[in-house]
């Protein structure tokens, strides 16, 4: 057999050294940034520590802008964003953390503006997000805001990372994902959101990258005993095999007793509308009809509520009926108060599309320029809601 020749031995030496010594980075750089997030146990036993200083009238770091009256500035920062002044936004709140590094809920603040313009997250951003709200639980690690805003930025990490099937920072994303979690539901036990996205995380990634079904099912249970229907909606996402007929099954025995709640027919009625979508033209038509009267049930005992309405707007559309479905957008723009920003533009959008199915160039013409100018990001997050808690 030929030998290889030196210089390309000690290429080939050299190459897998910086191979090695990379990976070993990575993991390590890694390992020190899940241990940076501290557990459920100590985040709770610092919360009282806190709450005992505070009784005792030692202040904190953080100024109580609820007891002195002050507006925060990252709460005007809020507001700016929300007006869609991100470059004001952005500018006020890194000159808040020149002039106080410790203002934690600055770093909070600039974390989501980060984020919110880093959709969908390989436009960039997510890293710079990632660092904020890291620093900004290092300063105040008993905020639960800021413990679930960590596990949604570390999900979506996660999301980007598997899409370059860099599986051990996915494993890493998703672990610190749930981490955070946890620690948000140990400070704050009632904070549905959170433990939803908990389960979401545990039930729907493998075992070997994180997941972990029997937790998902275990924190389910624990939302079922506080909330029946966001318990349904909890125990649908900790199915390990979850068809729409399952599902169905969970949402109609919870009709015995809770007829009256709106949010049940819109699952139900979402359930049909998903199975639709995914069958041919010629099948549709029972799954919609079954949706539809779901959806419009909901409407009925909820007649404001934008979610439900979309997904009439939805139904429509499948159905072919256009300008029923043009009278639901202009139903959402029309509401009082009026919606986010984030409402009337994915409203808009649905308009303009609805426009260009009937034929009307101009129309539709006009409403991408009114989307564009409304705001030069496009939310593609579907629990827009979240967007607006203020800090």
């Amino acid at each position: 057999m030929a030998r290889l020749p030196r210089f390309r031995k000690e290429f080939i030496l050299a190459a897998c050294t910086l191979i090695l010594a990379t990976a070993i980075s990575s993991i390590s750089c890694s390992l020190y940034r899940l241990a940076q997030y501290k557990s459920p146990e100590q985040v709770v036993r610092l919360r009282k520590e806190k709450e005992l200083k505070s009784s005792n009238g030692v202040v904190g770091s953080q100024p109580n802008h609820a007891v002195t009256g002050e507006k925060s500035i990252a709460t005007g920062a809020y507001e700016m964003r929300m007006n869609q002044d991100f470059e004001g936004a952005i500018a006020l709140l890194k000159s808040a953390i020149e002039s106080d590094p410790n203002d934690a809920h600055a770093r909070f603040e600039l974390a989501r503006i980060e984020f919110y313009t880093a959709m969908p997250p390989w436009f960039g951003g997510l890293g710079r997000a990632e660092k904020l709200i890291r620093k900004a639980l290092k300063l105040d690690p008993t905020n639960e805001r800021y413990h679930y805003w960590a596990g949604y930025i570390a999900g979506y990490r996660g999301i980007y990372f598997i899409h370059f099937f860099r599986l051990l920072k996915v494993t890493f994303e998703i672990k610190r994902a749930a981490k955070a979690f946890e620690c948000a539901v140990a400070l704050k036990p009632d904070f549905h959101a959170a433990r939803l996205s908990l389960i979401q995380v545990l039930a729907s990634t493998p075992a070997f990258l994180g997941g972990n079904g029997k937790r998902a099912k275990e924190h389910a249970e624990v939302l079922q005993r506080m909330d029946p229907v966001l318990g349904a909606e909890a125990a649908c996402k900790a199915m390990e095999d979850p068809t729409p007929e399952r599902k169905l099954e969970i949402w109609r025995a919870l009709l015995e007793d809770h007829d009256t709640d709106p949010r049940i027919y819109m699952e139900i009625g979402q359930i049909y509308l998903s199975s639709a979508e995914n069958l041919e033209l010629v099948d549709r038509a029972d799954y919609l009809e079954k949706a539809l009267q779901n959806l419009s049930k909901a409407e009925e005992l909820d007649p404001n509520s934008t979610k439900n309405l979309f997904k009439l707007a939805r139904c429509y559309r499948l159905l072919g009926e256009h300008k029923t479905e043009i009278a639901y957008y202009e139903k959402i723009l029309a509401l009082e108060p009026t919606p986010p920003v984030h409402v009337q533009q994915k409203a808009l959008r649905g308009l303009r599309g609805a426009n260009m199915k009937i034929g009307n160039i101009a129309r539709a013409e006009e409403l991408a320029k009114t989307v564009k100018e409304l705001t030069p990001y496009l939310c593609l997050v579907d629990n827009y809601d979240e967007w607006l808690l203020p800090p």
